[in-house]
């Protein structure tokens, strides 16, 4: 159940990413660097084929909201992000995959929470006993 949640929550945090991405690109006049792409340091062919891969990868996401078995849409996501892992190996160095792995997870942190918080159990009111 810990690998399901984690799946999706990098799934979701790909998303979130190229499509905060774009969203920075259009309120900079389509002028501005994608934060990742300098934080990485790739050069302009990197660049293209980076862009294109999480295009690729975020078209087929579009897809999973339509399916509602959760073993079935996490399987999903776990194939489109291997591909996209995969793809970005062949453009990225060996260091530079890694840094984008580490943002990946700092990404998915910060949107869990403040600390990556627990939620759910724990927290609210306690259930009566029975």
């Amino acid at each position: 159940m810990k690998n399901l949640r984690l799946i999706i929550t990098l799934a979701l945090s790909l998303a979130f990413a190229a499509t905060s991405f774009g969203a920075d690109k259009e309120k900079k006049g389509g002028k501005g660097q994608n934060p990742v792409v300098a934080k990485l340091g790739l050069d302009k062919d990197q660049t293209k084929a980076f862009m294109a891969a999480q295009k690729d990868a975020n078209e087929a996401r579009k897809g999973l909201k339509d399916i509602e078995d959760k073993k079935e849409r996490a399987a999903k996501m776990k194939e489109i992000n291997g591909s996209l892992d995969k793809k970005l190996k062949e453009i990225l160095s060996e260091e530079q995959f890694k840094q984008f792995q580490k943002h990946r997870a700092e990404a998915a942190k910060a949107r869990q929470g403040k600390g990556g918080e627990a939620k759910g159990e724990g927290k609210g009111k306690k259930k009566k006993a029975e």
